[in-house]
């Protein structure tokens, strides 16, 4: 297999265009699940360095994978700086990684087959020379449905928000009968009807944290809402 052993010899490679040692070694490590689930990385290509991209204060790796293939990621295994989000309209998975220290990164990307919740392998491993850390950014914290109804956030991407400043919340949620939102456990009367499955809507941060909630076909017969994902509520410190 390629990915795990470069013949000596050129023509043992069987490969279309024949690659040199330094190639080989910059290639991402990946395991057999990616072969078996028949993922491909899109950016960044034929290296196993990532760049962090310092104006949007994340990493950004693209994925295309099966319809049926659903995708995580975390940096050095801490789920909390990795976000994985599927756009229906280009058909691929963005996986997005936010570190917490500087030097170098390890950026581990699962896959899992068929049910998109529960045990995921390990597919793809990829580097990242972290620069100096300005200030580290959670990623909104997402249930499973996120990830089932494969939902994509556009903003805001940072997982704390400011109390009682205003901001807009856009992001898209295929399929939903509306969308509703809990503020600091509240769930608001307020129901949104989607066009085009997106939502965007300014609202005004509350105390502690808001939610976003969506009802889908599949609860027709009761009033259960999803969780797809939260914001939590920077804490103020005052000096008296």
């Amino acid at each position: 297999m390629i990915y795990s052993h470069l013949p000596e010899n050129p023509r043992w490679q069987l490969l279309s265009t024949t690659i040199s040692m330094p190639q080989f070694t910059m290639l991402p490590g990946v395991s057999s699940t990616f072969f078996n689930l028949k993922l491909i990385i899109l950016s960044p290509c034929n290296t196993n360095m990532v760049p962090f991209d310092k104006n949007r204060s994340l990493v950004e790796v693209l994925i295309c994978t099966l319809s049926d293939v659903y995708l995580s990621c975390s940096v050095d295994h801490d789920n909390t700086s990795g976000l994985a989000q599927y756009d229906v309209d280009r058909k691929l998975w963005y996986c997005l990684f936010r570190p917490r220290s500087s030097g170098y990164q390890t950026l581990d990307i699962y896959a899992r087959k068929g049910r998109p919740t529960g045990f995921s392998e390990g597919a793809i491993v990829l580097g990242l020379n972290m620069p100096k850390i300005i200030q580290f950014q959670k990623f909104p914290y997402t249930y499973d449905a996120f990830t089932s109804y494969k939902c994509q956030i556009f903003e805001p991407l940072t997982g704390k928000l400011k109390r009682d400043t205003k901001v807009t919340i856009h992001c898209r949620i295929p399929g939903p009968d509306y969308v509703c939102l809990s503020y600091d456990g509240t769930l608001s009367s307020n129901k949104y009807n989607l066009a085009d499955d997106i939502f965007k809507e300014e609202i005004t941060v509350p105390k502690r944290e808001i939610t976003i909630y969506a009802k889908f076909p599949k609860d027709q017969e009761s009033n259960h809402v999803e969780g797809l994902f939260k914001y939590t509520i920077e804490r103020q410190f005052y000096l008296f």
